[in-house]
């Protein structure tokens, strides 16, 4: 009797056990929050052109547990799955049907729940607004500079309207344009038809330098004015005492000028004009957007002021933008023991601020694999490139 009451009871509590248990089971199935899911592009309503690329992008959060997929459906039809954060997929509506497509998105939690967000956006047919595009040829140059601009503009534009930076227009389709002063110029050009406009600004894109004349040997030099200071545009080729062509090479000499000692090139520039300090080679640089901190700094400094002020052409690797005609070649150097090095790789320039105590002085240089411009003391015994800038 005793035996059977104890069975009894330990079935008993067998069942109250397994009824607590699926209780609490099924409470923690029913605590389980469902995720979030919103698709915050493209936005309902939407238009895309045949053929357009379309970006689907999802936000999707877990509460209490975490994203473990979102998936991508078009009209219905799977797209794409996702499992990592950002959740986004790229759709091409080349030869899909023009009109409504619904773009449908669901997420889908670590306990398998799940939510669903959608939106309809419409293909239509490609517009002809033009596009404006504009090539000039040349895009550098001594004044008057004449340059003769292309119409590359797509979509059938019918009129043109373009503006030259200098206060000058022209309604023409591919006009010419004489630049008589010495600046940098934008160029605008604005199409037009009848189901739209466009308008493209290339900045910077002219460079109109001046001419100097040295009265010392006839040769010419082009200027360029960046900032409040005005430079040669060209490495000085005046023949000095202590000074070299690279390989003592007059071609190398036409295109990179003469290679000087330092003292040489404290003596070398004509009348008016006179080798840069340290100080204004800073603020050259800190107008190119160097901070003073970088520019007080040895050896590479700042950002990409090289590559603006390096020569589109000429370098091995690294070409520059030149983006205010500055123009710096890669001239090599020459060095005390009379090896000529690095032309096609290197330039290094002259400053006029020798050190306080030691028979070396400050210089700039660049690289062709460098975007930076380097600050550095050198042996006075060393040829390096200048660059003449103008007096006050």
């Amino acid at each position: 009797m005793i035996t059977k009451t104890i069975l009894t009871a330990l079935i008993s509590l067998l069942v109250l056990m397994t009824i607590i248990f699926q209780a609490c089971k099924k409470d923690e199935e029913e605590s389980n929050k469902a995720p979030s899911c919103e698709i915050t592009s493209p936005s309902a309503g939407e238009d895309f052109m045949e053929n357009e690329i379309v970006t689907i992008t999802v936000i999707a959060a877990d509460s209490d547990g975490s994203i473990t997929e979102v998936r991508f459906y078009i009209d219905g039809v799977s797209k794409a799955s996702v499992n990592n954060s950002p959740y986004s997929c790229d759709w091409n509506t080349n030869g899909e049907s023009l009109g409504n497509h619904i773009l449908k998105a669901i997420s889908v939690d670590n306990n398998g729940a799940s939510a669903t967000d959608e939106v309809t956006i419409a293909i239509i047919v490609a517009s002809n607004i033009p596009v404006s595009d504009f090539t000039a040829t040349p895009t550098s140059g001594g004044v008057p500079l004449t340059v003769n601009f292309t119409d590359q503009s797509t979509n059938n534009p019918t009129s043109w309207e373009w503006d030259f930076g200098d206060g000058n227009n022209s309604n023409e389709q591919n006009p010419s344009h004489v630049y008589n002063d010495m600046g940098v110029y934008d160029i605008t050009l604005t199409v037009a038809n009848d189901d739209g406009s466009d308008t493209k600004t290339g900045s910077n894109f002219i460079i109109a330098k001046d001419v100097f004349t040295d009265s010392r040997d006839g040769q010419n030099y082009y200027i360029i004015t960046i900032g409040d200071q005005t430079w040669f545009a060209e490495n000085l080729n005046y023949e000095a005492t202590d000074s070299w062509w690279y390989k003592d090479d007059e071609a190398n000499g036409n295109i990179y000028g003469r290679l000087y000692t330092w003292d040489a090139a404290t003596m070398a520039c004509p009348g008016g004009w006179h080798l840069p300090a340290d100080d204004e080679w800073k603020t050259l640089e800190m107008f190119l957007g160097m901070s003073q901190s970088d520019a007080d700094a040895i050896g590479m400094r700042g950002a990409n002021e090289g590559e603006r002020l390096k020569s589109l052409s000429g370098w091995n690797s690294g070409t520059g933008t030149d983006q205010y005609g500055f123009a710096a070649l890669p001239s090599g150097e020459r060095d005390q023991n009379g090896n000529f090095l690095y032309k096609g790789d290197f330039t290094a320039l002259w400053t006029a601020t020798p050190h306080a105590e030691y028979e070396i002085a400050w210089y700039r240089f660049m690289d062709g694999g460098e975007d930076r411009v380097g600050r550095e003391e050198s042996n006075k015994l060393y040829g390096y490139s200048v660059r003449c800038i103008k007096n006050d």
